[in-house]
């Protein structure tokens, strides 16, 4: 029965139904308060939200039936079938093929300044503080996102970007660093390593820079290391807009700007001694007028941006803000399409469709779909089936390696429930779907849901890639069903 569904009948009638109207290829209706709707092969792809977050997933709430849903799915389950029953067929690159081939993905690893898409508005945001860096004046920004939303990888496109305006970009990751001492020192070293080369005659030229803080100057590859008298370390702490002023007026005076960017700043989340530091040095630099081109890019997790300015509430006026989200439906268009287009490769709308429905706007499934995809297709031709089967290789990867602590705790009952929650692809869900009562209070503790922000539903998921696994994994189940 399934075999015999006639999408675009289907579909586009399931629609005409509902008063809706097809005009020039674009589903225009004001009630989704949606500005404009992209039509793929009848596949309908919102432009302006994931797909998470609109009707597609949620007909729900804009009362529509589940008739919506039991077609799709139905749609979606029959072309599984046919992509793992077709893998056989799939032909397979030989060693030298493989060797000539280079992905255009970068799974687990930041994005290249020339690949990165997408985060324009973010971009923006935080673009638009350098005029003042420029004029000698500084500026900060926090920008904060879930767990693999990209942050890096945006810092780093941020950094890169910059250098041709003669910025000079530190980068320091505070991953697992609880003390404002320590961070303070990662930074005076930074600075010193990126304004300096690795000179013997400098060596003794920083030693007496830093007086009684430094004991030795070690050059390690390119990289500078200090030795540092202990006992003197907290000078860098207590004496850090001094350090900061002196090495830019020693070091940088052929720069225009600095932008010192402390990656994962979650471990200081909870301390009142960083807030008061913190916000201690940036108000002595406004009050003071001191002349510092410096841009400061702190990135954490929202909750813990939260954590800081529940300590104190004027740490959070101190900065610019962002917060990245998961990437629109035109944003995840435009990256495969980019990444693809970039080796010749062609795509069917069929299979956008599908890679960007399963990609759920997440940064790491777009890479790891993208990276699954690319080896499938031994052609340069990505056809709806070939999507499909990098969507199941790339759910496995993000079980193997992204999501597996997470697997592993879960037990049994609570991947059925799982299982039988998104069967449909549906993100939001309530409590009645649930029979089991400790299952939403162990959901929670592990971070896995969360309370809907939507009015028609209690709950939804709060890691995207549990519930792209998830997906995949009930589909295949009904499938062999």
């Amino acid at each position: 029965m399934l075999a015999e569904i006639d999408f675009s009948k289907d579909l586009i009638g399931f629609f005409e139904d509902k008063n809706l109207c097809i005009i020039n290829e674009s589903l225009l209706d004001g009630t989704f308060g949606l500005s404009r709707d992209i039509l793929f092969d009848k596949r309908i792809l919102f432009n302006n939200d994931s797909l998470i977050d609109s009707f597609l997933l949620n007909a729900k709430a804009y009362n529509l039936n589940n008739e919506f849903f039991i077609l799709l799915s139905n749609i979606i389950r029959n072309d599984f079938q046919e992509a793992i029953s077709n893998k056989s067929n799939n032909e397979i690159l030989d060693f030298e093929e493989t060797l000539e081939k280079e992905s255009p993905f970068y799974s687990g690893i930041p994005v290249s300044k020339e690949m990165f898409v997408g985060r324009k508005d973010s971009i923006h945001k935080i673009l638009r503080n350098f005029p003042h860096i420029f004029k000698g004046q500084t500026r900060h920004f926090f920008l904060t996102g879930d767990r693999r939303m990209g942050k890096t990888s945006l810092i780093d496109f941020i950094g890169e970007y910059m250098k041709s305006y003669g910025v000079v970009s530190v980068y320091i990751s505070n991953k697992g660093n609880d003390s404002v001492e320590f961070l303070a020192y990662e930074i005076v070293e930074g600075l010193i390593d990126e304004l300096t080369l690795p000179d013997e005659s400098l060596k003794t030229k920083i030693v007496d820079f830093f007086q009684d803080h430094v004991e030795s100057v070690e050059f390690k590859g390119t990289k500078i290391k200090l030795t540092v008298d202990k006992n003197l370390s907290v000078s860098f702490k207590e004496d850090f807009i001094n350090h900061l002023k002196s090495i830019y007026d020693e070091f940088g005076m052929d720069k225009k700007g600095i932008l010192i960017v402390v990656d994962d700043i979650n471990g200081l989340s909870n301390s009142e001694e960083f807030v008061h530091w913190y916000k201690r040095m940036a108000d002595t630099i406004q009050v003071s007028h001191i002349n510092l081109p410096v841009y400061f890019l702190l990135a954490g997790y929202p909750e813990k941006f939260y954590n800081l300015t529940r300590l104190d509430e004027s740490f959070g006026s101190i900065f610019a803000y962002d917060n990245l989200d998961r990437l629109s439906n035109m944003e995840v268009l435009e990256f495969f399409e980019s990444s693809f287009g970039e080796k010749s490769m062609l795509i069917d709308k069929d299979a956008l469709f599908y890679m960007i429905l399963f990609s759920q706007g997440q940064p790491l499934m777009m890479q790891e779909l993208g990276e699954s995809v690319f080896w499938e297709c031994p052609n340069g031709h990505i056809d709806k089936y070939i999507a499909i089967r990098g969507i199941i290789n790339a759910a496995n990867v993000l079980a193997s390696r992204q999501i597996k602590y997470t697997l592993n705790i879960l037990s049994e009952d609570d991947k059925a429930i799982f299982k039988s929650l998104i069967s449909d692809g549906k993100f939001f869900f309530n409590s009645s779907d649930i029979c089991d009562e400790g299952f939403l209070e162990s959901m929670f503790d592990l971070s896995l849901i969360e309370v809907s922000k939507k009015e028609d539903y209690d709950f939804c998921f709060k890691n995207t890639l549990v519930f792209i696994y998830f997906w995949v994994e009930a589909i295949q189940g009904l499938i062999e069903k």
